[in-house]
């Protein structure tokens, strides 16, 4: 047998059919019969599944009613009536019986092909690389991972321990979406890695979130009241509650997420490398890409050829521009964490946040910070940014004072930030091209009138995780992976957009020529 994907999830069939992006082979309609669930068995339901049917592609279903078999005919589906199971006298079974032309993509956010040949080189082994590596070897891929450090998670994948919770907004924006469901699956992922690798200490604790002040929790409340949240993903809790849920005091109201936790970054990367068919080389600096036909050639410094495949993945964050020429709006923001002695009588159950962090203690050590600074590139730590952490610290855990910044370590790595706060993942544009191509966008030409962006064949990127790489890297490493290999997409078709490589050209190409500004990346953490 061929493998056989599966992704599962809980959705309104009507709601998020119409939104996903798959080639899908076969349908089994499992829903209650039409007289009880007639909401369900609808023309859209139908057309949906027309549209994202592989080539005779083929359903089954227990249902022969009347109006589920004329959906299916005016879909474009073959059926016959057979035998049914258990107590269901019939069902019906068919197949896609006429092609049906696929949904008209936006020109200017290109779907990169599948690719034929099953591997591929992957540049750069923090968690992100590690992630898309890893989801491509679990698919049968060869994946060689290039690094130029002697080592794996030297650069913002190697802190002590890293966190992972969801961010809110009263909108439910594109960051909200992607960071939640990036935080379950990164919850999945971790879990099973956790079962093979100890080491990684993956410690879902749960997040305490305070208030930054009055005028801020004002505002949490409203978003409260208006998403209505599951209280086992998100739910407000008072300062007496939150004292309880992480056993240190705190003066604050603030979320509770009990999804959320910690985990250590660096073993969670060794053991994501760790698989018969990824291939990893260290002290292997990139400096140039070649195109050769259908293939990369990846060489270093003296020009020599390290790698070649018809696929690449960039995934060294702000350093993919020096391959790229500047393609893309990143920008490095410096964070510094500290890191302190246990202190007997000073336990921690949970992360508490507000505006820094602290981690429950790992191998003695309670991990906080961090700073967050643009254009600062120095990497050793510095007294100041260490004072920073101590008062961002204290303003979670009031109680928690007394340290000296003298007396602290520390780490110092740059996270890739981007504009909007989003991160960056899928195939990648020619910029060039595309500036030429989508000229009339500005002029109100409508997407008809426009061919697909060209792309560099083979060529992805992941990258621009800001803080939150922990939280978005899994999804986005099954993004890439399933793009590549064919398979069904992890998220809408809305979400895909929003962390398209191609979003930031297409928004400068909206705006006349005079009004087009270099990007601002912010560096705020929220």
């Amino acid at each position: 047998l061929q493998r056989i994907t599966e992704q599962q999830g809980e959705h309104d069939a009507l709601e998020i059919l119409p939104r996903a992006r798959a080639r899908v082979d076969a349908w089994f309609l499992d829903g209650f019969a039409p007289a009880k669930n007639p909401q369900m068995w609808q023309p859209p339901l139908f057309e949906a599944m027309a549209r994202l049917s592989a080539p005779g592609a083929t359903f089954a279903t227990f249902t022969c009613a009347r109006m589920v078999r004329d959906g299916l005919a005016a879909a474009g589906f073959a059926f016959e009536k057979r035998a049914g199971f258990g107590r269901k006298r019939e069902m019906l079974v068919g197949h896609l019986e006429r092609d049906v032309p696929a949904a008209n993509e936006p020109p200017w956010y290109p779907r990169g092909e599948a690719s034929r040949i099953r591997e591929a080189v992957v540049i750069g082994a923090g968690i992100a690389g590690a992630l898309v590596a890893r989801r491509l070897a679990e698919r049968g891929w060869s994946v060689r991972v290039l690094e130029r450090h002697a080592l794996p998670a030297q650069e913002a994948s190697g802190n002590h321990a890293g966190i992972l919770l969801p961010v809110l907004s009263a909108e439910w924006n594109n960051l909200s979406r992607i960071a939640s469901l990036g935080l379950g699956y990164a919850r999945r992922m971790l879990g099973r890695l956790a079962a093979a690798h100890p080491e990684i200490d993956w410690q879902p604790t749960g997040v305490l979130r305070l208030a930054r002040n009055e005028r801020h929790a004002a505002q949490q409340l409203k978003i409260a009241a208006r998403l209505d949240l599951p209280p086992d993903f998100a739910r407000w809790v008072e300062p007496e509650e939150g004292s309880r849920l992480i056993g240190a005091r705190v003066e604050q109201p603030g979320w509770w997420f009990a999804g959320g936790g910690w985990v250590n970054p660096p073993n969670a990367v060794r053991a994501l490398l760790n698989h018969p068919r990824i291939e990893l080389r260290t002290g292997v600096a990139v400096t140039r890409l070649e195109r050769e036909g259908e293939t990369w050639r990846v060489l270093d410094a003296s020009g020599a050829c390290v790698a070649e495949s018809g696929t690449v993945i960039l995934a060294n964050a702000c350093a993919l521009n020096e391959l790229l020429h500047g393609a893309l709006p990143l920008a490095p923001v410096r964070g510094q964490i500290s890191l302190s002695p246990a202190v007997d009588g000073r336990e921690l159950h949970a992360v508490a946040c507000r505006e820094g962090y602290v981690i429950p203690v790992r191998e003695g050590l309670h991990c906080f910070g961090a700073s967050f600074a643009h254009g600062v590139h120095d990497p050793a730590p510095r007294l100041e940014d260490h004072a920073g952490n101590i008062e961002r610290l204290e303003s979670i855990l009031p109680d928690w004072s007394g340290l000296e910044p003298a007396g602290l370590a520390g780490r110092v790595s740059h996270r890739c930030a981007t504009p909007d706060r989003l991160p960056v993942a899928g195939p990648l544009h020619d910029t060039e091209a595309f500036r030429q191509d989508f000229e009339g966008v500005h002029l109100g030409w409508p997407a008809r009138r426009f061919q697909p962006a060209r792309l560099h064949p083979g060529l992805w990127v992941t990258t621009g995780h800001g803080a939150r790489g922990l939280v978005w890297t899994a999804l986005l490493g099954e993004l890439i992976a399933s793009e590549l290999n064919g398979d069904p997409l992890p998220v809408t078709e809305e979400l895909l957009h929003a962390v398209h490589p191609a979003r930031f050209d297409y928004r400068q190409m909206r705006l006349a020529p005079e009004h087009r500004k270099p990007w601002v990346v912010d560096t705020g953490d929220e």
